[in-house]
């Protein structure tokens, strides 16, 4: 897939992005604000501008977030204590996930190949 049709599907899909090539690799960049207004970046390193490949390294991470986790870490590094808002915080990466995971599908769905089932890879789907 171009680089343009990257953006296109990212911004429909209400990510921003920049795309940095690396020698060999291209470091795809997106992203957008949690729903309470903290900035949120997704990073990805994608070899051979191949699409598959990014669109599987967003569900990598998809699977492997763990919203709670994100949460108590922000919660670390800004020094808050307040249970709203770890509450809030959860709340923002369940959100995030779920953008993820629909940017991986449309990105998938754009490309020529697709090979992504359109089901939520974590326990209880929407949460």
């Amino acid at each position: 897939m171009m680089e343009h049709k990257i953006y296109q599907v990212s911004a429909l899909n209400g990510w921003d992005v920049t795309v940095e090539a690396k020698g060999e690799i291209t470091c795809v960049n997106f992203q957008r604000r949690t729903v309470s207004g903290v900035p949120f970046t997704l990073t990805i390193e994608m070899k051979n501008n191949n699409t598959e490949w990014l669109a599987d390294e967003i569900l990598s991470f998809v699977d492997a977030f763990v919203p709670e986790n994100y949460a108590a870490e922000w919660m670390k590094q800004t020094k808050t204590h307040s249970l709203i808002k770890f509450r809030q915080a959860v709340d923002d990466m369940k959100d995030i996930r779920m953008r993820a995971w629909l940017l991986a599908c449309a990105l998938s769905l754009s490309s020529e190949v697709s090979g992504i089932v359109p089901i939520f890879p974590w326990k209880g789907g929407i949460d």
